[in-house]
Formats: structure tokens, C-alpha cells, sequence
């Protein structure tokens, strides 16, 4: 067991935002969670937030993907300090965080989110592939008992079990993406380590290559693959719901209240995760002090 404090981290909201990713909840403020071929339970006691694994695995896993040393802190009171209904937004989810995943996991995701027509086709779909493509685990997690669960596949697995996954995802444009993308890895012509030292715009231009990648499918990538804050993920409920909150479409909504300025420009991905939330969770008055 590993304990640490983190102010402006919090499970609950990170879970609203991140439900689609591998998370399970045993109860509020307690999840499993599974990130490569690792798996940890995590509880949040305020701002103290206990992993049951060792301070070796924390430091090597755990405080990379909960981005851990980005101080969200400032981030919270820089948008905050954008007007009344950002104020709102930005108290309601002052524990979001940008987490750090796997490229090719987000190369899958982004694939498979922005191809399909409905959320539960998503998670439908992701569940299939991991279920079918990733490697089996049991591990022995306290109060929870036994668990069992799977990795996220690599490219030679989803090659190898192509045949099987057909059977099982009814979407023809995600298979075909998904061949393309793990043949393009094995074969030597993607390269997730290059991508991953890349900026945004070297990769915008190395991803253009590929046909599987479009604008939506970037973003993502560039937000959650290479943690580059600069890319704010946006599909069509989002855009809704900032239409509906400020009033302006989402294009017009950025050059308003960003006005070009760097230091907005530079984060405005946390920014699209705590519209998010926002969104995943609307204010009422029910569950929100408009005194803060």
C-alpha cells in the first residue's frame, strides 16, 4: 500500500470523465483500475489517495498517468478566471486531470470513438476487443477479493485474433482501421516511440499520413497519447453543450473568450475535459453553491 497526498485530484470526477477507459467502481472514492499490463486499487480519503501497490510501482505507473507533477492548481484558476460560467464549470470539476495513456491504446480508442454512431457501440466495441485480444490476469486485490481482468492487447495480438474480433464488431470501418493500424505497427511503418516525442503540429503532419486519422482521431491522440495540452477534444454532444451554456458555437466560442492569448491556447485541454464533466454532470441547483 501507497499513500500520497494530491490536492485538486478527485476519483469520483475523474470517473465521470473516464468511465469509457478501464476503470471499475467498487464504491465512491474507490476504483480498480487497469492501465497497461498493470492493475491498482486506488481509494480517496479527501486529499489523501491510497494505491495498493508498492511506492517502486507508483513512481514507475501510477504518478505518470495521473499526471501527478502538472500543477492543476494553476490551471484551475487560470480558466477560472475567464468569466461568471467558467467559474462555474471549473469549481464544479476542480478534480480533473488530463491522464497519461498508452499510444497504442488511444490509437485504438481514437479509431474506434470517432467510428461509431453511438456510445454504447463504443463501449461495446472496446470491451469486445479487450476481451478477445488481451492478456488474462487474476490478481488478489485486499477487500475486493480476487480479481480478474485483461490487458489492453498490442498490435500482434489484435492481428492475431483478427479473425475472431470480425466475428465480433458489426462496425466494417473499425476493422479495417484496426488491421491497418497493428499491421502498420508490426510491419515497421507507424512508430509509436517517434510519435511519441513528437510536438503537436510534427504530429499532425506524421499522422496525416495514415488513413485511419482524421481531425477528431488527432486531437485525441495528441491529448491523451503524446499529453499535449494544446489539443482540445470536441465531438458533436460537447459542441452541444457549449452552445447551449455560452451561447455560441464552439469555433466562435474559442477566438471570444481565448481571444488567441498563449497561456489559454497552450492548456485548453484540460479545459475540454472539464467541459466534459460539466457536460457528463449538468449544473442544478441541487448540486451546486452559486455562492462560490
Amino acid at each position: 500500500m501507497y499513500a500520497i497526498t494530491v490536492p485538486y485530484m478527485n476519483l469520483d470526477q475523474l470517473y465521470t470523465v473516464y468511465s469509457d477507459l478501464n476503470w471499475k467502481k467498487i464504491t465512491d472514492g474507490k476504483y480498480i483500475i487497469i492501465h497497461k499490463d498493470k492493475v491498482v486499487k486506488v481509494e480517496q480519503r479527501r486529499e489523501n489517495i491510497l494505491f495498493s501497490c508498492s511506492e517502486e510501482d507508483f513512481h514507475k505507473v501510477w504518478y505518470n498517468y495521473f499526471d501527478i507533477n502538472t500543477d492543476y492548481l494553476k490551471l484551475h484558476y487560470l480558466y477560472r478566471g475567464l468569466g461568471d460560467e467558467f467559474k462555474i464549470c471549473c469549481n464544479r470539476a476542480s478534480g480533473i486531470r488530463v491522464l497519461r495513456l498508452d499510444i497504442f491504446e488511444v490509437l485504438v480508442r481514437a479509431i474506434v470513438k470517432y467510428n461509431s454512431r453511438m456510445d454504447i457501440e463504443y463501449t461495446t466495441t472496446m470491451w469486445n476487443i479487450q476481451e478477445i485480444c488481451g492478456k488474462k490476469h487474476k490478481n488478489s486485490m485486499g477487500d475486493v477479493g480476487v480479481y480478474e481482468w485483461r490487458e489492453f492487447p498490442k498490435p500482434g495480438d489484435i492481428l492475431n485474433k483478427m479473425n475472431k474480433l470480425k466475428h465480433s464488431l458489426i462496425n466494417q470501418k473499425v476493422v479495417n482501421d484496426l488491421l491497418e493500424l497493428s499491421n502498420d505497427i508490426v510491419d515497421g511503418w507507424f512508430d509509436e516511440v517517434l510519435l511519441s516525442e513528437l510536438s503537436y503540429d510534427a504530429a499532425e503532419e506524421y499522422l496525416n499520413d495514415f488513413k485511419w486519422c482524421n481531425d477528431n482521431t488527432l486531437r485525441y491522440i495528441c491529448l491523451f497519447g503524446l499529453h499535449d495540452l494544446r489539443s482540445f477534444v470536441i465531438d458533436k454532444n460537447l459542441r452541444k453543450f457549449i452552445r447551449k451554456t455560452f451561447g455560441m458555437k464552439y469555433e466562435k466560442w474559442l477566438l471570444y473568450h481565448l481571444a488567441g492569448e498563449t497561456r489559454y491556447i497552450d492548456k485548453i485541454g484540460y479545459l475540454s475535459q472539464v467541459m466534459k464533466y460539466n457536460m457528463l454532470n449538468p449544473v442544478t441547483e441541487s448540486n451546486y453553491d452559486f455562492s462560490q
